[in-house]
């Protein structure tokens, strides 16, 4: 079955699904529903991203005292993308690769800020790396993988920023 660009409120769709809606009689109360259901789940996606920044912010560790923030590496993103330290607090960063395939890495490189982070997260593992950030500055992390014939993994979107406040 083939089935043809079909235009739905002012948008140009080749959805069978959509398509089999606009072209039923009597269809726009089926539609209403199907467009509340969309708006439904991008506002639980929405409410889903809000939850998962929440459990990416600093927690410490109670025996330590030592600051632990959780990264996601996955679908060519670091989640939080950008992650606050402050100057001279040490932390652990727990690097999980959600990724059930893709191999990923975080490669922070700034000698004058006492960084130099380069560490290798298999698919499905999580690894832990301490860091001390020296001094105050924006400093850019990134996935430094690249499979030949294809994008870096950086280019695709997988980088992010480090704020050292004072």
């Amino acid at each position: 079955m083939t089935v043809e660009p079909v235009q739905i409120d002012g948008v140009v769709t080749c959805d069978r699904y959509k398509a089999w809606l606009s072209q039923r009689k009597g269809g726009g109360l089926m539609k209403r529903i199907v467009v509340k259901l969309s708006e439904r789940w991008r506002q639980l996606l929405g409410l889903g991203l809000i939850v998962l920044s929440c459990l990416s912010t600093p927690a410490y560790t109670a025996d330590t005292g030592i600051q632990v923030m959780k990264v996601a590496l996955g679908d060519y993103l670091f989640t939080p993308s950008h992650l606050v330290l402050t100057a001279g607090q040490t932390v652990t960063l727990e690097l999980t690769n959600v990724d059930n395939i893709t191999p990923h890495t975080f490669t922070l490189k700034d000698s004058s800020a006492g960084l130099d982070i380069d560490v290798e997260v298999p698919a499905g593992t999580t690894e832990s790396v301490t860091l001390t950030p020296a001094s105050a500055g924006t400093y850019p992390f990134r996935c430094r993988k690249k499979l030949p014939f294809m994008k870096s993994h950086r280019a695709r979107g997988m980088e992010g920023t480090l704020v050292v406040v004072p």
